[in-house]
């Protein structure tokens, strides 16, 4: 008689990775997430706001889902489920059909704050050095963008360069590091981030640029991906 198919575990310390095909995701949820950011191109091209802004959530729901599933309870976990709802709150407010940029970048703002909790999981070590370059490019691009805004915008883009810049040197900071595996995802994704938002801020408030709409949400997705499969690869750590 044949048995029942038993159910594959999720991925914690006494088991692999799930198999997938993008990175941790599983090939169906792979599958989805592509889905989704293709079907986000059509209202995008043809403005359809509010198409567009339902679509432009479902990504990273699907990262949080499976966040969620294939990894254990962690601090990590935790603070960075915190930080992909966080900033689908950011996505909702930033969307073509509600565009509140400020409290939009509030949200993704307290995301990178969560982010940055996570990231300190295993008690990396803090590498001063990283923080120069990371500062000296936050400086550089403050400098070119925040002059030029009135005040609640520009002391807002500058509070949010400051944070996002110091997510950025924490997930460089665990490379190399034995006791925080994922830890070159999560570079990845956090450098990602910086470079979406570069994009975002310099299109808004410089000088708009040939697909700069699309590169802005294709790194932004492909960062929070790296982040997220970064959470289960730790997750999956054995002792």
């Amino acid at each position: 008689m044949a048995t029942a198919p038993q159910p594959r575990p999720l991925a914690g310390r006494d088991a692999p990775l799930p198999p997938g095909g993008l990175l941790t995701l599983s090939s169906g949820a792979a599958a989805v997430f592509g889905c989704a950011i293709v079907a986000w191109f059509f209202p995008h091209w043809w403005r359809k706001p509010v198409a567009e802004s339902i679509l432009k959530l479902v990504p990273v729901a699907i990262l949080m889902v499976h966040l969620w599933r294939a990894s254990p309870p962690s601090a990590l976990r935790r603070h960075v489920l915190v930080g992909l709802g966080l900033s689908l709150v950011g996505d909702a407010l930033l969307a073509p059909a509600i565009d509140q940029f400020i409290p939009g970048l509030v949200a993704f703002l307290l995301a990178h704050l969560a982010y940055i909790r996570g990231l300190q999981t295993g008690a990396p070590p803090w590498r001063w050095p990283l923080l120069v370059p990371v500062a000296a490019y936050g400086l550089v691009m403050g400098g070119l963008i925040v002059p030029g805004l009135d005040a609640p915008i520009g002391t807002a883009v500058a509070a949010y360069t400051a944070v996002i810049c110091t997510m950025a040197w924490r997930a460089l900071a665990r490379l190399g590091s034995p006791a925080v595996p994922g830890a070159g995802w999560m570079a990845i994704g956090a450098l990602l981030f910086v470079s979406s938002d570069s994009m975002l801020a310099w299109a808004r408030f410089r000088h708009a640029f040939a697909w700069d709409g699309e590169l802005v949400i294709l790194s932004y997705w492909a960062a929070q991906l790296f982040l997220a499969a970064g959470a289960v690869r730790h997750g999956a750590r054995r002792p």
